[in-house]
């Protein structure tokens, strides 16, 4: 429930799903469950997420909605998005005292090494008092992008920016070429791989696949899975669609046993 949670909150704090897709299709419930045994069997471990502060509690007329005959709703709000609702992290009031916006820093500081963040705060906090090089547009802006681009402060290259960073090149498009038909052993077992993986992929049923980019995005590999949420906060979505590929592709690859590619 966590990991699909997370991953679904990604597109917006408050999230309604069919009780019976969201619980049997999901989560893995019984379908010969009728809806008040769902209902129960969902309760411990939504008050479990609540005591952790990753769910807003609601009142159970608030959490489950009847909708028609034999039809209801559930409802989840993500605990970050209640303003006031929890005790900010020390970094991340670091970040907002900097006028960095509060979901800005709470998602900083759930995606990136703390040692980054406060290296990039402390060099910014120099920056800052020294007054030396350009002046600085939007100082919360440059601060955070010198988080998402891990920047280095000490590049002299600084001084001929104009106060902007030095954005690092992104990461090649995931391109799906045919590979030509060639005496290539490599070659060839390469195409072979990926039509593998392409046929196993088309195969997947709506509900299959939602679990399976689930899971193939919990054991994605650090690198990915952070330029995939750095990409959805940016509101990049080609880029964030290239990543979610990547993704699929890899976890394909590890559950037919490919091999590295």
């Amino acid at each position: 429930m966590y990991r699909f949670l997370d991953r679904r909150f990604h597109f917006g704090s408050r999230q309604v799903f069919d009780l019976r897709a969201f619980a049997c299709e999901r989560i893995g419930f019984s379908r010969n469950a009728d809806n008040s045994e769902l209902r129960r069997s969902l309760d411990p471990p939504i008050r479990e997420l609540e005591s952790v502060g990753f769910l807003t509690p609601l009142a159970k007329e608030e959490r489950y909605r009847r909708v028609g005959r034999g039809s209801w709703e559930i409802v989840f709000l993500h605990e970050q998005a209640k303003s006031g609702s929890r005790t900010l992290h020390p970094l991340e009031e670091a970040l907002v005292a900097r006028r960095v916006k509060q979901q800005v820093a709470v998602s900083l500081v759930g995606t990136y090494p703390s040692t980054l963040i406060e290296e990039q705060i402390d060099a910014f906090d120099k920056r800052m008092r020294s007054g030396g090089g350009p002046p600085l547009k939007n100082p919360p802006g440059f601060l955070v992008k010198s988080i998402t681009d891990d920047f280095r402060w000490g590049n002299p290259a600084l001084a001929k920016s104009k106060g902007s960073l030095q954005v690092r090149t992104p990461p090649p498009k995931y391109h799906r070429k045919a590979i030509s038909q060639s005496d290539s052993k490599e070659g060839l077992q390469a195409k072979a791989d990926s039509d593998a993986i392409e046929d196993y992929l088309a195969k997947l049923s709506p509900e299959d696949r939602d679990l399976f980019e689930t899971k193939a995005l919990s054991e994605a590999e650090p690198l990915l899975r952070k330029g995939y949420r750095r990409s959805l906060e940016d509101g990049s979505e080609q880029l964030s669609r290239e990543y979610l590929d990547m993704i699929r592709r890899a976890h394909a690859r590890k559950i037919l046993r490919l091999g590295p590619r």
